[in-house]
């Protein structure tokens, strides 16, 4: 019984302290709503998050459902691996990462003779791809150097879409600036079996 007056009395000072003092009750009201807010916001992400999952899944459903309505064709996947196993064919092979790196570089330098000036090459790395059994090396090379505007045809006619091994990753070219160029790319070879 004397806990349970104490804990009253406790009360009673309490709500005479919230009353005397209008900021406090202010505050108290600031401190409900950030509270309210609070709550509401993780709700609504809640309610978000499960309605992307739930579209998520429903667009996988339809996609499901589209590949079941579509025939499977032998003849087209038959078609599809030659046409993968002919391009894998066309890939230079190298015997390991490191000669395929070296090959790169080399073929890289031969190439841009005389087209970039003051050329400087750094080998950025590589990256080992397994595709269809086959053990690919993917390498990349940045190339800095100048770039003069009457060479640009000739330098973007060396990634052709026929030279099937290489590609430019990306390319940062100023030439209003000393016709300077920054360019990464990418060579892919196949492992010599």
């Amino acid at each position: 019984m004397e806990l349970m007056s104490k804990g009253e009395i406790i009360k009673n000072k309490l709500i005479e302290e919230v009353s005397n003092q209008p900021r406090l009750q202010w505050l108290l009201l600031v401190v409900v709503i950030i509270l309210l807010i609070s709550v509401t916001k993780s709700y609504f992400d809640l309610v978000y998050n499960e309605r992307e999952n739930t579209q998520s899944e429903v667009r996988i459903h339809e996609k499901l459902l589209d590949v079941q309505s579509t025939d499977f064709s032998e003849s087209t996947l038959t078609n599809n691996k030659e046409l993968a196993y002919s391009l894998l064919n066309k890939l230079p092979s190298a015997s390991s990462n490191s000669t395929a790196e070296a090959s790169a570089l080399a073929t890289l330098e031969a190439d841009l003779q005389g087209i970039i000036e003051r050329s400087r090459f750094n080998l950025l790395g590589s990256e080992e791809i397994i595709v269809a059994n086959e053990k690919l090396w993917s390498i990349r090379i940045e190339v800095n150097g100048r770039l003069p505007p009457k060479q640009l045809i000739k330098f973007f006619t060396l990634f052709e879409t026929e030279k099937s091994n290489k590609r430019i990753a990306s390319i940062q070219y100023s030439p209003t600036t000393a016709n300077t160029a920054v360019i990464a790319v990418d060579f892919l070879y196949r492992e010599r079996k």
